[in-house]
């Protein structure tokens, strides 16, 4: 029989194993005002991306703190209230995961999103997750 490992105790053993991350998630919405009335009832609506956004949440057991969102404002400018109160709490680590619908509903300025994306985000220890455009910056960005 082995005896080189026999003193050591299980709980000494069970230092190697990996833990796992545990996530604090936001989820962010918005709707821009020249949408409010086409998107109304559909798939766009502010509760329908915060229903599809906690799916994902609960799927991948994410816990949720806060859902924030944008009501009335362009995608255009993240000069957000929502988006700011969201940051403010990445930045005091409240939350360090964000859920949202689609790229679209983060933002319509692409250079800034892949600003946030692959380089803020990453810094800040943040994971992203796009629903609809099946993008998870959990393992990395592919």
């Amino acid at each position: 029989a082995r005896t080189k490992n026999r003193h050591i105790s299980q709980s000494e053993t069970e230092v190697g194993k990996v833990i796992e991350k545990i996530y604090i998630a936001g989820i962010y919405a918005r709707l821009s005002q020249e949408r409010k009335e086409a998107y109304r009832d559909k798939s766009n609506s502010l509760e329908m991306q915060e229903e599809l956004c906690i799916n994902a949440a609960n799927e991948k057991d994410i816990k949720i703190l806060r859902v924030y969102k944008d009501y009335e404002y362009s995608g255009t400018n993240f000069k957000r209230p929502a988006f700011i109160e969201m940051m403010e709490d990445i930045r005091t680590s409240r939350i360090n995961c964000i859920i949202v619908k689609d790229m679209s509903r983060f933002g319509r300025e692409y250079l800034e999103i892949a600003n946030y994306i692959e380089k803020v985000f990453p810094f800040l220890g943040v994971r992203f997750i796009s629903v609809n455009d099946n993008l998870d910056t959990k393992d990395g960005i592919k």
